[in-house]
């Protein structure tokens, strides 16, 4: 480096400008390629892998956002039956508790980090767990 510098009789921050001055130039020659062949309908094979990989992308983004409002949904949908069926009056046992306690834990979890909120269940969960504490003060599992 230092002889490449002695040859170019520059310090390294001059050295530095020049190396991106000389990216962002052809950064901006390849986007006016890129106009130019999309203007005439010329389809050069790296312009169009740019944009099947960006479709592919955006596609995969909402399957992911799909499959993620079905399990909440899937969720939402046991957690407010199992609260219904114990308001009619059916009994569970201590797994079918635990299990819904850990599905509302992982409800929550998930609208959570996917910046969502909860409306629809609060009510249900109360209902459960205080059922679930009053079966386990009275020893009726």
């Amino acid at each position: 480096m230092k002889p490449l510098l002695t040859f170019l009789q520059l310090d390294a921050f001059q050295l530095s400008l020049a190396v991106v001055i000389g990216l962002s130039i052809l950064r901006i020659l390849s986007e006016v390629l890129e106009w130019f062949c999309r203007r005439n309908g010329i389809d050069l094979r790296i312009y169009r892998e740019r944009r099947e990989r960006k479709e592919l992308k955006a596609n995969l983004q909402k399957l992911t956002d799909m499959f993620i409002e079905k399990e909440i949904d899937d969720m939402r949908w046991e957690i407010l039956s199992f609260s219904s069926a114990l308001s009619d009056g059916r009994n569970f046992g201590k797994e079918h508790f635990e299990h819904i306690i850990s599905l509302h834990t992982k409800y929550e979890t998930i609208l959570e980090e996917n910046h969502m909120e909860n409306g629809l269940v609060t009510a249900s969960m109360e209902v459960i767990e205080e059922i679930y504490k009053e079966k386990l003060r009275n020893g009726t599992f």
